[in-house]
């Protein structure tokens, strides 16, 4: 299952705990039918940086993803900056798609100092 960017036009597609790991926006409305969820990738958010890389610092942290649990904050926002670069650097490279960003992440040997 992928969720697409709910913003007109914008062609990003990602599995959803990919998404909710990279800082993507899930804004969830309660229907009579069910209920409706729109997602909203980086490029269509406008948190701060330090805001968004502390957001998905605590959604890492919470599942201890890559052992993110083991790192202060200041020591994951180098690690984010890192990772950022990459998935810009690949974007630029190959029309990223951010499904892909998965594949972009620092390996866990590098989060435990």
């Amino acid at each position: 299952m992928k969720f697409n960017c709910s913003f007109d036009g914008c062609d990003k597609f990602y599995h959803p705990i990919c998404a909710y790991l990279n800082g993507c926006v899930f804004d969830v409305i309660r229907k009579k039918s069910g209920i409706d969820v729109k997602v909203y990738c980086r490029g269509h958010i406008q948190p701060a940086h330090d805001d968004l890389i502390q957001q998905v610092f605590l959604r890492r942290f919470l599942c201890n993803y890559k052992n993110t649990s083991k790192v202060e904050l200041e020591q994951f926002k180098e690690i984010y900056n890192k990772e950022l670069e990459k998935m810009q650097l690949y974007g630029k490279l190959n029309n990223f798609d951010y499904s892909r960003a998965m594949e972009m992440e620092m390996k866990p040997d590098k989060l435990n100092a």
